[in-house]
């Protein structure tokens, strides 16, 4: 009777596990989105915190299923964590994937806007221009890999500036400061502050 029990509660702990394992990764999101609005708000700390809180829930929640249904949502959450807290590598090596291999083309977008920023973090221009270029090519996804708040002008101008001041070899950090800005620290903010 005990075996007839045991083999019963098998679909209960693997339901159980599918839990544990989408629970993770919404608890990754939540440090997240929490850590991005602790920065928005100038607690700087509290969003240090939370994005290393994310980055560990992150890569628990891809590390129980690689393979599984959510995997690439919890490799993208782990990348920006790792991007947000300045492991460029750590975030190139958790999105690259998500951008090669996801069926979902709004993710794929999101991602590629990611390595973008990671390019420009690491002072690779060319490769930030052409990400960037294709995260904003790949409409009508690009309003939710920018958040609904960059149009194609505003990087359009963004990215003629910064040709133009490649040229130069960046002599006026300007426009690599602005687009660093746009895609590291956030588009809401620095997209406006570009519009003005």
């Amino acid at each position: 009777m005990s075996r007839l029990r045991a083999l019963a509660a098998l679909p209960l702990a693997a339901g159980a596990a599918g839990c544990v394992y989408l629970n993770g990764l919404y608890n990754a999101e939540r440090a997240f989105d929490q850590a991005e609005q602790a920065q928005l708000l100038g607690r700087d700390s509290a969003a240090v915190a939370g994005w290393a809180e994310a980055e560990q829930k992150a890569e628990r929640s891809w590390l129980m299923e690689p393979e599984g249904r959510w995997a690439d949502r919890s490799r993208y959450v782990l990348g920006r964590a790792r991007l947000r807290r300045g492991d460029f590598a750590g975030a190139r090596a958790a999105l690259e994937p998500v951008r090669a291999g996801t069926a979902d083309p709004a993710l794929r977008a999101r991602a590629t806007l990611y390595l973008g920023a990671v390019a420009v973090a690491t002072g690779d221009q060319e490769q930030a221009i052409l990400l960037l270029t294709e995260a904003l090519a790949s409409d009508p996804y690009v309003s939710v890999a920018l958040g609904g708040v960059a149009s194609q002008p505003a990087y359009e101008e963004l990215e003629r500036e910064l040709r133009e001041q490649l040229g130069g070899l960046l002599a006026d950090v300007t426009a690599e400061v602005r687009l660093r800005d746009v895609v590291v620290r956030g588009p809401a903010d620095s997209v406006a502050a570009i519009a003005r």
